[in-house]
């Protein structure tokens, strides 16, 4: 007799047994491949996002803050008093070394429009003495709450008049 072979029982094997024929299967295995069904993507994975969204935009409003209290300034006159030292004298690194920059410093009690007072100081640096801050220069100054911005001389006619009129009570 013959063997067969079909795709879907496997084997079959023909057996004659009391003249009659008979098939009986053979037992065979069908192995097919595992299917697996594709993983869900979970929001859980990415539980890092919104503690980043979080940490950014806590570091930009500290920056924002920062940058806020440390470059931006508010608008002070001044008058540099007749007792000024205008002496240049070598900014001193904080090492102790000598840096080549020259400057004048200035400690001022400087007003601004609304008639509020502060204490300011600032090195004023120069080339030569020709171009500092002389005694009875009005200044004008923008500072931030802990520095000074800037600031430059101006002519008497540039401070407003309440200032003026603050800066020459404080001067008795």
């Amino acid at each position: 007799m013959t063997q067969q072979t079909t795709p879907d029982f496997g084997e079959i094997k023909v057996v004659k047994a009391n003249q009659r024929t008979v098939s009986q299967p053979v037992a065979t295995a069908i192995v097919q491949p595992e299917i697996v069904a594709p993983k869900k993507r979970s929001i859980a994975r990415f539980w890092w996002v919104p503690l980043l969204l979080i940490a950014g935009i806590a570091a930009a409003n500290w920056g924002h803050n920062y940058y806020n209290q440390r470059y931006v300034g508010a608008d002070y006159w001044a008058q540099v008093p007749a007792t000024q030292d205008t002496t240049l004298v070598e900014s001193i690194s904080d090492s102790g070394q000598a840096m080549g920059v020259y400057g004048v410093t200035y400690v001022l009690t400087a007003f601004n429009e609304a008639g509020e007072s502060r204490q300011v100081d600032f090195v004023y640096h120069a080339d030569d003495e020709a171009s500092v801050p002389l005694p009875g220069d009005y200044l004008w100054i923008s500072a931030s709450p802990t520095i000074v911005v800037r600031q430059h001389v101006v002519a008497t006619s540039e401070v407003p008049a309440n200032v003026r009129e603050q800066i020459a009570a404080n001067a008795q």
